[in-house]
């Protein structure tokens, strides 16, 4: 299967960018709220910025019972995972950790989604996954078994996800899918926190418009940007082009936590974009050959 628009594949890495944010924005509200709450306002401002969309466009959003709710279950214990692992893991280990949902992507992809990819986009996918893993990686002292099995859970869930929504084609309605998804996680997640309501510490109104930025200009746009890139771009190709978001990451947290990088950490990042290029270069062969 090779990338049959080249604008799908911008459109990935641009979602790739806007999401290297959210860890960020989310690892400084994490200091003073509970990873179930931040999970719980990321679902709620996601699915009202797409009930704004919807009343611009004055109409109701499709419902689909058992597609729709496959998706939300996916999505909600995937964050919730991701929540744990961030106030858990330090942003370096998160990074490192969420390299399985490139691997992931590759194998499902193949198995579930038939995807039989060029030797260029093999050569290019290893490039990122590789590069990406040296780019990020640091010797870390501990083992956090709930925080790296958080991660595990979330990229697992996110990958099987984006398997399930691609090959039911709900794709084809990306706002549809993304409110319904986002409202019932809400709805998820609410319940998981009613048990432990007392315990947990609302955000500060500084924190919630962290939230509301990053949910909506983060999770909202860019998952829109992927789900209009996800019918022309191999799932596994994705799950590569994900994998960059570390680099991304570094250039947004630099001014804030401060970044060191090592020799492996400049040729690690420096191997992945070459596969980002060779990706690129790879998907413009039809337009090169009829031009």
């Amino acid at each position: 299967m090779t990338i049959t628009n080249s604008r799908s594949l911008n459109f990935a890495i641009a979602s790739t960018v806007l999401m290297s944010a959210i860890p960020v924005l989310q690892k400084l509200v994490l200091k003073n709220v509970s990873a179930p709450m931040v999970a719980f306002s990321n679902a709620f401002f996601c699915a009202s910025g797409c009930l704004i969309f919807f009343a611009i466009q004055r109409r109701w959003p499709r419902f689909q019972f058992r597609e729709h709710s496959i998706a939300a279950l996916l999505y909600a214990v995937g964050m919730l995972g991701f929540m744990y692992a961030l106030a858990r893991l330090s942003a370096d280990a998160v990074a490192l950790s969420g390299r399985a949902y490139g691997l992931f992507c590759v194998i499902l992809g193949a198995y579930f989604l038939g995807e039989a990819l060029s030797k260029e986009t093999i050569a290019a996918v290893a490039s990122i996954l590789i590069g990406s893993v040296l780019y990020i990686y640091r010797p870390q002292d501990t083992f956090d078994f709930l925080g790296y099995g958080g991660m595990l859970l979330y990229t697992l869930c996110f990958a099987i996800n984006n398997v399930y929504v691609k090959r039911k084609k709900l794709v084809e309605a990306p706002w549809d899918l993304m409110f319904w998804t986002f409202a019932m996680a809400t709805l998820l997640l609410a319940i998981y926190l009613l048990p432990i309501l007392s315990d947990i510490t609302m955000p500060s109104p500084l924190s919630m418009s962290i939230l509301a930025a990053s949910s909506i200009f983060g999770s909202v746009l860019g998952t829109w940007l992927f789900y209009q890139s996800l019918a022309s771009v191999p799932l596994s190709v994705q799950g590569a082009l994900r994998s960059l978001g570390p680099i991304f990451t570094t250039a947004i947290a630099w001014p804030i936590f401060g970044v060191h990088l090592n020799l492996t950490n400049f040729l690690g990042g420096t191997l992945a974009l070459c596969g980002l290029v060779l990706i690129s270069w790879s998907s413009m062969r039809p337009y090169r050959k009829a031009n």
